[in-house]
Formats: structure tokens, sequence, C-alpha cells
């Protein structure tokens, strides 16, 4: 039997259809990885609120701090337990909500986003920055409180200086370098006292741990159509300088959102926030579901983060 080469047209065809193939199928797989890691994300976030909800069966029902202000030694017992040297990139001395249910995760990669590039860094500055993923969402007490006779934050999820439309169930402690007669404490709530569970938004895809609420430098900017950027955020002296405030959509973006590292909001940007809710539940909706407007004042009103009666 003779045996002979292939010819340059055949094998031309071979390879044509070896592309042809290659552009239906890599599309496909760039889906399904990206469908695969949003269901890695889903489960972090359910694994998330799991922890916080045995944190607070051992805290008489209560949920979490946000954030509790500490000195910097206190912080370094927590990122430097081992150092005998100070850090030497410090944000604002603070301990996030993510150090109080460690006890309870015991796992610190379920703290970073599949969706998400990995934290760069070492040491206490990656143990930071791994933090900076999942955001809770502040109580109202501790957006209102006054600093000087003023309000901290005033944009629009302020109702002018009456209290805040936001509120959701994480409170803070004392901040020891701020100023003014109306700084406090602020406790967070129980999950027996929150109404809809199901419904609020308890962590979700974020920019900081706090979605940048509490750890402003200066009040944010915004509109009615157009939601808060914080020009400055503490925390992020070991991250980013900018940001965008309140849950992102990382998931399906469209707009020029740009993840929200740059403060770059359209009104017109689309995408999933995958959150878990007050119940331990975990779910996916559409960000601008997570949005809704004040009857009274004709404000943004974070909806699927509202606690109150009057939602």
């Amino acid at each position: 039997m003779i045996r002979r080469a292939f010819t340059l047209i055949e094998l031309l065809v071979v390879i044509a259809i070896i592309a042809i193939l290659a552009a239906i199928l890599f599309p496909v797989f760039a889906q399904a990885k990206l469908a695969a890691k949003a269901a890695a994300n889903l489960s972090n976030l359910k694994q998330l609120s799991l922890a916080v909800i045995q944190y607070s069966d051992d805290y008489d029902d209560a949920f979490p701090l946000a954030v509790q202000y500490v000195t910097q030694v206190e912080q370094e017992q927590v990122y430097l337990p081992t150092a005998t040297t100070t850090l030497t990139t410090t944000p604002y001395p603070m301990i996030t909500w993510e150090e109080g249910i460690y006890p309870y995760t015991k796992n610190r990669d379920i703290y970073t986003s599949p969706l998400a590039s990995a934290p760069s860094g070492t040491g206490p500055v990656y143990q930071w920055l791994q933090e900076q993923y999942y955001g809770v969402v502040p109580e109202a007490a501790d957006l209102a409180y006054q600093t000087n006779g003023s309000f901290l934050l005033n944009f629009p999820y302020i109702n002018n200086g009456n209290g805040a439309y936001l509120n959701g169930p994480f409170g803070s402690s004392f901040d020891p370098l701020a100023t003014g007669t109306d700084v406090y404490n602020v406790s967070s709530l129980t999950q027996t006292t929150i109404q809809n569970i199901s419904d609020v938004i308890m962590i979700s895809d974020a920019g900081a741990f706090d979605m940048n609420f509490l750890t402003t430098n200066t009040s944010p900017t915004g509109s009615a159509t157009t939601a808060p950027c914080a020009p400055g955020s503490t925390p992020n002296s070991w991250g980013s300088t900018s940001m965008y405030v309140g849950p992102w959509p990382r998931k399906q973006q469209t707009g020029s959102f740009n993840g929200g590292q740059t403060c770059a909001f359209d009104p017109t940007v689309d995408g999933k926030v995958i959150y878990a809710a007050t119940d331990g539940s975990a779910h996916t909706i559409d960000y601008k579901q997570v949005y809704t407007t004040a009857s009274s004042a004709g404000q943004p009103v974070l909806y699927h983060m509202w606690v109150g009666s009057t939602q």
C-alpha cells in the first residue's frame, strides 16, 4: 500500500476546521469558567453569612461590629501577632468584621472574590487586602453621628441631615481619633430585630470591608442619578485611594463601572450583585434592584439594605 503525505490544500482545510472549532468552543469555555467563579463567589458569601450567624449565636444574637477602632498596638496584635517591629504601612488603626468571625471560618481564602484579581503584597498587607472584597452594611446610627455639628457623611443616602435612609445591621466601636461630642459606640443589631431578613443584604461584593461608608476621609459625592464615590478612604492606604461606595456588580457588568476602583460610575451601569441576606441565604440580584427611590425626597435608597419597618 502506497502512503502519501497531506497536500497543502488538505492541511489548510484541517487548520481551518480547527480554527473554526476553537472560535466556537473557546467562548463557551470562558463562559463556563466565569460561571464557575460566580458559583464559587456565591459559595464564599454563603459561608461568610453562616459564620456571622454562628458568631451571633455566641453573642446574644448580635451581629459582629463592622469595625473596631483600636490602638495601633492592638491592631498589630491581630495583623502582626509574632512581630517585634511596628507596622510600617498602616491603615487607620482598626480591626474588621472578618477578624471577628475568623474563629468560625478558619479560612482566609473565602474572604477574597474569585471574580476579582488576587490581592497583592505579603504578610499583614496581604491579610488586610484579603478583607476588602466583601463588605457589610453599617447601622444608620454609625452614619448619622455628628462631628463638629455636621454630619460626617453627607450624600444622597443621608436624609438631608434628618437621619440615614441607609440602615444595615452592623455597628462600630468608638472612634478614638474622631472629634466632637456626639461620637459614640453603636451596637450591632440582632437577627431577631430585622424585618424581612431574607431580603436585607448582610454581605455583598464590595471594594472595602464596610463598603466605604464608615471610613471615608471626606464626604462622598453623588446625586439622584449618580451613586456616590469616595475621593479617599483611610483603609485604602493599603490599597487604591479612590472607591465607589456601595455594593459592586462583579458579574455581567455593563457600562463604565470599571470595577469601582476609579469611581468610574455611570447611571447606565448594570450587572449582577451577589450577596448574602441576614437570614444566611445567598442570592444574585440585578444591580438596579439594589437601589430604589425614596418617595418623600426623590433620593436613592439602598432598598435591599434597609432594615427598618418603613421599607
